[in-house]
């Protein structure tokens, strides 16, 4: 099993990307605005119906409870439209929506506590409030799940007050299990998208990664007028390795490979898995000569033949138009080195570090 993204497995520099994609207000619920909506619309409509029926089965007059059995409906009424509005939902929704609703939720509760009678159906309403915590932490980022665990906070103790000891007890009570949860909640978010940015074979950044990289570098290159270089890397004969070595074999020759890429290249280049035996490298900070002798040294220390085809990113180019120029060009040097045959010299390893191929390319075929 590959390191965690964000330990070992891949530069200190590529976790930074990641998390401060991640760590971006609104980023995940920007992603996941249907999911949101749905989820908080559904704790709306479990919570009021639990607060409808304790509100039935406390046994005080009717005239009591008559606020508390209107607040309930309401909430199961607002959560059952908004789960319905759900699926309308796509990345143009405002996200503030969202942070409406998180901050009604909060009152909510408070006025449900409030009007509800007794003190232990008090304390009750009032834990709703880890509802609150785990959405916060699985939906925003850490600077808003610790600003509506904070609100949720001081909603608690504005209802519970401070008029004696055993008030004040619940209330810290109450108050660390809230914090807690959204602690763990945001915790768990944070490190399940940060591995689902990851290669789960090799422990290099994915594809989708590399979006968010490609657009952090290409944002910084066109910021500070530095040029930024990226090639796409296409392995050779892979698919005879899996063919007469096995499938074991070949992930063997992938994770490999990555490790001595990534022992080759710069400290501030990138290095990702694009899918099956393609790569990407990104190269911050150069182009030309230099951008060449470094997939050169990356190359030579893989000592497996490839194709690769590099390019120089333009201020005006997107990700997309990036990459498609690369592949371009490595589909053109596969092509010409297919029609021209292949190079043969000195040997080549296999994934267990033996001697299986006479076929190697010459310096003429080295890439770019």
């Amino acid at each position: 099993m590959p390191p965690p993204l964000h330990e070992e497995g891949v530069t200190t520099r590529v976790a930074r990307v990641l998390r401060e994609h991640l760590d971006r207000p609104h980023v995940r619920l920007r992603d996941h605005p249907a999911l949101a909506a749905q989820v908080l619309g559904g704790l709306a409509v479990g919570g009021g119906l639990v607060s409808l029926i304790a509100t039935l089965l406390t046994p005080v007059p009717l005239h009591q409870s008559t606020r508390a059995l209107t607040l309930s409906t309401g909430m199961v009424t607002g959560g059952a439209i908004l789960f319905l509005l759900s699926r309308h939902l796509d990345e143009r929704t405002p996200s503030w929506l969202t942070h409406a609703g998180v901050l009604v939720a909060i009152g909510a509760i408070a006025a449900g506590a409030q009007v509800t009678p007794g003190a232990d159906a008090v304390v009750a309403v009032l834990s709703f409030y880890v509802w609150v915590a785990l959405f916060a932490g699985a939906f925003f980022s850490w600077r808003a799940s610790a600003f509506y665990l904070a609100v949720a906070g001081v909603a608690a103790n504005a209802v519970l007050g401070t008029d004696d000891l055993a008030r004040i007890r619940v209330s810290v009570l109450l108050t660390a299990t809230v914090l807690g949860t959204g602690a763990v909640a945001a915790y768990l978010s944070h490190r399940l998208q940060l591995q689902a940015l990851s290669d789960p074979l090799t422990g290099l950044p994915n594809r989708q990664s590399l979006n968010l990289i490609l657009d952090h570098e290409l944002a910084r290159s066109r910021r500070t007028h530095e040029p930024m270089s990226l090639a796409l890397v296409d392995l050779d004969r892979f698919k005879e390795v899996n063919d007469t070595q096995g499938h074991a074999a070949g992930d063997r020759l992938l994770v490999n490979l990555s490790k001595r890429w990534r022992a080759a290249l710069r400290a501030s280049d990138f290095l990702v898995r694009h899918g099956g035996d393609e790569f990407v490298v990104v190269l911050p900070g150069c182009e030309g000569v230099e951008a060449t002798e470094v997939i050169g040294r990356m190359r030579q220390a893989g000592g497996w033949p490839c194709s690769i085809g590099l390019v120089a990113a333009t201020a005006k180019e997107d990700a997309d138009s990036v990459i498609r120029r690369a592949d371009a060009a490595m589909y053109m040097m596969k092509t010409k080195r297919a029609g021209e045959g292949r190079a043969t010299g000195g040997r080549v390893q296999d994934p267990k570090g033996s001697h299986t191929g006479t076929r190697r390319r010459s310096d003429s075929d080295a890439g770019p």
